[in-house]
């Protein structure tokens, strides 16, 4: 009963909340999406491509990047589930480290093709400077304690045990390991405008669900397209 009555509560807020100047205002959040929508699809491939990447890489807002998919990768990945695989988590500490150039893009009426240069954390340098098999062995441990919670709940506590380690380690003015990679993206262009196109369509198993994320996040924090480590976003293929 208490429930129901909070419910009619909220309900008679929202009717009084509905006046005509509320309507307008709607109407101009409308006329101001469609407005932003129009602007999206004016972007060059490379422009989309850039903002995918700097809302992972610079932003840690992957979700905002989401908008710079093609729809065939957005009917394999949804809103949530892509968030939640690019979020770098723990490692925005460093993401002052990650840069990327986009070297190169080639378009071929519908289609266009990107070479992108990343400069990441060497994690494979840096998962044995700092971390080593004993320290790897004690995040183990400790993520199977937390077992019994969500598995996104014990990767969150075995990345921030990595990072902690590493920041330890590195402290006192030693260069943190860095790498370059690149890596290929392609673009499609959609009636919305150029768009991302990983291909996730075509990884569909038989059973209809989506692919799991290889490797982590894109090249230490080029979304995908794949980091070394955990979710690190040492991967470019953010998948």
């Amino acid at each position: 009963m208490k429930s129901i009555a909070c419910v009619s509560f909220l309900m008679a807020l929202a009717l009084v909340a509905c006046s005509p100047k509320e309507t307008e205002q709607t109407g101009d959040s409308q006329n101001q999406q469609s407005s932003q929508q129009a602007d999206l699809s004016k972007l060059s491939p490379e422009d989309v491509l850039g903002k995918l990447l700097n809302s992972q890489m610079k932003e840690n807002n992957p979700g905002a990047g989401y908008a710079f998919l093609s729809s065939s990768d957005k009917q394999v990945r949804s809103l949530e589930q892509y968030t939640r695989d690019n979020d770098i988590g723990a490692w925005k500490a460093y993401q002052d480290k990650y840069s990327f150039e986009i070297k190169s893009v080639e378009v071929n009426g519908e289609t266009a093709t990107a070479q992108v240069a990343f400069t990441v954390p060497n994690m494979e340098v840096i998962m044995t400077e700092a971390i080593g098999q004993e320290k790897m062995m004690q995040i183990m441990a400790a993520m199977q304690e937390e077992s019994e919670g969500s598995e996104a709940d014990s990767m969150k506590k075995a990345d921030q045990m990595i990072v902690d380690a590493v920041s330890a380690h590195y402290e006192g003015g030693k260069t943190l390991p860095m790498t370059n990679e690149e890596q290929t993206y392609n673009l499609v262009k959609e009636a919305a405008g150029w768009k991302v196109h990983h291909g996730w369509e075509a990884q569909m198993p038989e059973g209809g669900m989506p692919p799991a994320p290889e490797g982590g996040q894109p090249p230490a924090g080029a979304p995908d397209a794949a980091p070394p480590a955990g979710n690190a976003p040492s991967n470019p293929n953010g998948q």
